[in-house]
């Protein structure tokens, strides 16, 4: 708190002469026999601090909540931290102020376990005294009867040398240190890694809380630095099994290491992101997952975790996700760019592949929690189902599929599309005006293909003709039904792009000049 202060004080915190800088914090499962009644609510101990810049400096107000009211009491802090031990290890973690950390945390809990030696009798002082003594009898002594053989006054006294004052062993403690020993060798921690470094400072306070029968918040941050990939996800290991199996009753850190947030569930990372604010500049907006995420939208959390699971830095650090059926749809995407001058592999985007529309539900929930903006480009299939169900036996007489005009999944469909006029409108227009569907569908930052990827190129003349060539059909053979017969060879990738590179940007299909406008507007905004 004394930091924040000196931070309001300098300005950094201070967006506006009368802002007030609010913490609200909630604890529970905290001892209740040794918690004052009056700051229990409702089985939680919620207590909020503030601080306000005035012209005497800041006002600092602790509060705790009774009932629905807010009781100021700077003392009920205090009653906190009989229960718990908070640890901030600092992100500058160079020699001196992990030296400094080593010997604040060494010395309280050499002092913490000798307090419990001698609590009936201190035996350990005794030696030290006795060391002491055994100083002052033979080297001190010798000393002060030659100090006064040399004196140049004969005088009638005599010259004691002793400790000048009453020695404890708490005395030498300040001197302890710690050093690591590895292959018969000897280091100091302070020359050992910064990992090491840590690893070794956090072991030293979960001793501390051990035995002040404590419960420990650690805050640590950016743990990754000066750690390779492989240590990284290591410590991530050690701090969840800390927190498992010992006093760290939380563990927070703050990273920008792909590879330790991609080693923890979506629902344990808080996302802190800066927005541009016109009266402070910017704003941090803060986003997390419920705990009860799966729950919520009646996922079966197992399926996720074994088969669809993102990486959290897939889109934990985006600033614009943009959603496709599969990896072929982003290489497309990647050369509609290229091909118009642009680049759609911008700073802050992302894409995602959903691999099946299996896991589009977890998709859309998972960002729309999250507030991270997207735009989700699918086959018209997922929408509304084929026909008569099937794709082989739904197709038209040029060899296009026909659909239903209905929703596979409306209570999805409406995630994406909230309106029900626009939702109808769809449904209407679903088998026969493609261009219409997709400016409504643009309003809600959703592309519909007319088809599919594949299908939507053998919808142009010119493209035909370069598949014809790449699967060799013989004259007979050269027509549309031909073509959309033949799924599997038209949907692999290379062909996908041998086609679309032969292709004039004036012969695009209609979907890939609006993937192209839409990817267009969102970079630019990115930039």
């Amino acid at each position: 708190m004394k930091k924040e202060e000196q931070s309001f004080l300098s300005g950094v915190h201070t967006f506006a002469t009368r802002s007030i800088a609010k913490i609200e914090v909630h604890f529970d499962n905290f001892d209740v026999e040794k918690t004052p009644d009056k700051l229990i609510n409702n089985n939680k101990i919620m207590i909020e601090s503030s601080i306000q810049l005035s012209a005497k400096g800041c006002k600092r107000t602790i509060k705790y909540k009774s009932g629905n009211s807010w009781v100021t009491d700077n003392e009920c802090i205090n009653e906190i931290k009989k229960q718990i031990e908070f640890i901030l290890i600092p992100p500058n973690r160079d020699a001196r102020a992990l030296e400094l950390m080593e010997n604040s945390v060494l010395q309280l809990l050499v002092e913490e376990k000798m307090k419990e030696a001698t609590v009936t009798r201190d035996n350990y002082t005794v030696k030290f005294r006795n060391a002491i003594t055994y100083l002052e009898t033979t080297a001190l002594n010798k000393i002060a009867v030659d100090a006064k053989a040399e004196f140049p006054v004969d005088k009638p006294f005599e010259i004691k040398i002793k400790y000048s004052k009453d020695i404890s062993y708490k005395d030498f403690l300040s001197d302890v240190s710690i050093s690591i020993e590895e292959s018969g060798l000897s280091h100091p921690l302070i020359e050992c890694g910064s990992g090491i470094q840590s690893l070794t400072i956090i072991s030293l306070y979960n001793l501390l809380g051990k035995a002040r029968d404590e419960n420990i918040i650690i805050g640590l941050e950016e743990p990754e630095t000066n750690l390779h990939p492989q240590a990284q996800k290591e410590l991530i290991g050690y701090f969840k099994k800390l927190v498992e199996t010992v006093n760290i009753l939380q563990l927070f850190f703050t990273t920008h290491s792909s590879q330790m947030v991609d080693q923890v569930d979506h629902t344990e990372i808080v996302s802190f992101k800066k927005v541009p604010c016109k009266n402070r500049g910017f704003v941090s907006v803060v986003n997390r997952l419920p705990a009860n995420f799966f729950e919520k939208y009646d996922l079966d959390d197992f399926k996720y975790y074994q088969f669809h699971r993102y990486r959290n830095s897939d889109f934990f650090f985006s600033s614009y996700v943009v959603v496709t059926e599969s990896k072929n749809e982003v290489e497309i995407i990647k050369r509609i760019g290229h091909s118009s001058g642009f680049d759609f592999e911008t700073n802050g985007l992302s894409y995602l592949n959903l691999e099946g529309v299996d896991k589009a539900k977890y998709t859309i929930h998972l960002l729309n929690e999250l507030d991270i903006p997207f735009l989700i480009i699918l086959d018209k299939d997922f929408f509304v189902p084929y026909l008569n169900d099937d794709y082989a036996i739904s197709l038209n007489n040029q060899g296009f599929p026909q659909y239903k005009e209905e929703y596979k999944d409306e209570g999805l469909v409406k995630k994406l599309v909230p309106s029900e006029a626009d939702r109808l409108e769809i449904l209407s227009k679903v088998n026969s005006n493609h261009t219409a569907v997709l400016n409504i569908l643009e309003k809600h930052n959703v592309i519909s293909m007319r088809y599919s990827l594949d299908l939507d190129l053998v919808a142009v003349n010119k493209a035909q003709q370069t598949y014809y060539d790449l699967l060799k059909l013989p004259v007979v053979k050269r027509n549309v039904q031909e073509l959309t017969g033949m799924r599997k060879g038209i949907k692999k990738i290379d062909r996908i792009i041998t086609v679309f590179e032969s292709l004039d940007t004036n012969n695009w299909p209609y979907s890939f000049s609006r993937i192209r406008k839409m990817m267009t507007k969102i970079t630019r905004e990115l930039k």
